[in-house]
């Protein structure tokens, strides 16, 4: 058996068009898509273990044999399941609410002033800085306690 590419997108708002697809293939078909994620896309594993779950819990099945719906491999996220119904519209549903927040974030990361951003990285190493200090004076409050 082989696949056969029957379209490909460059946003995730172009991935809507693939419920239509999906939706003429006959049942118990087996489907995949191809996820590739352009520059640094976060813990890629991660990624990929919890949209397995999110569609497992869905009802999603994936091929016969495979336990696993999604799994990483480099930047892109591949993904493959059988047809019963079209699970596709679901499964771009979970990718949408694991990947979304990440984009949002670097969206207003860039979009905020530049003192802005300075002034919240300054206050995050003031923070990191004092739970260093607070570790390491409590291990030379034991270090004391020991000479003594």
């Amino acid at each position: 058996m082989s696949a056969v590419l029957v379209a490909q997108a460059a946003s995730l708002t172009e991935l809507e068009a693939f419920v239509a697809i999906e939706e003429t293939q006959p049942e118990g078909s087996l489907m995949g898509a191809s996820l590739t994620f352009a520059g640094d896309p976060g813990d890629i594993e991660q990624l990929a273990h919890t949209l397995n779950q999110a569609c497992l819990n869905r009802g999603v099945p994936p091929w016969p044999g495979n336990s696993y719906l999604a799994l990483a491999q480099g930047s892109t996220v591949q993904i493959s399941w059988q047809k019963g119904m079209a699970w596709w519209g679901w499964i771009l549903g979970a990718v949408l609410s694991l990947a979304l927040p990440a984009l949002l974030g670097a969206v207003l990361w860039l979009m905020l002033p530049e003192s802005t951003r300075q002034l919240i990285e300054s206050v995050t190493y003031l923070g990191a800085m004092a739970l260093v200090m607070l570790g390491l004076s409590g291990m030379t409050r034991s270090w004391t306690k020991e000479a003594t």
